[in-house]
């Protein structure tokens, strides 16, 4: 509920009403207040569960430690899925990584931003997709 104006929900609708779905798959969906996470995504026994964050938002997160907590919570709920196969992803909204990026994101150093995204890919096993809006 909270992401409501973020522009998914109502993509997937239009998706859902055209059709335009993989393989003809049928899906439901359900906006309801969730305790972790912006979405998540249940296709039989597969669960995604997804965070949305700016550049700007995921680097005050990890300047002031809400991460550690946060990304906690994630994978508790995914470890809590009973028999189904859940993985956390990160949506980091805003610019990728570049040569002509500005050496800070807020006060964190770019570095110091790219090797906790490394760190929840790589040690953390977390998907992690980026797009610009």
């Amino acid at each position: 509920m909270r992401e409501s104006r973020s522009g998914i929900i109502s993509t997937l609708e239009k998706y859902k009403i055209s059709n335009k779905i993989v393989d003809g798959e049928k899906y439901d969906i359900i906006k309801e207040v969730l305790t972790v996470g912006d979405y998540v995504i249940q296709c039989g026994q597969y669960i995604l569960i997804i965070e949305r964050k700016s550049v700007e938002d995921l680097s005050a997160s990890i300047i002031d430690k809400r991460i550690y907590n946060n990304h906690s919570k994630l994978t508790d709920a995914a470890n809590d899925c009973g028999n189904s196969i859940a993985r956390v992803m990160y949506i980091i909204e805003g610019r990728r990584f570049d040569p002509m990026m500005p050496r800070k994101v807020g006060c964190l150093q770019t570095s110091s931003l790219q090797a906790k995204i490394d760190h929840l890919m790589m040690v953390d096993n977390c998907l992690i997709e980026w797009t610009t809006n």
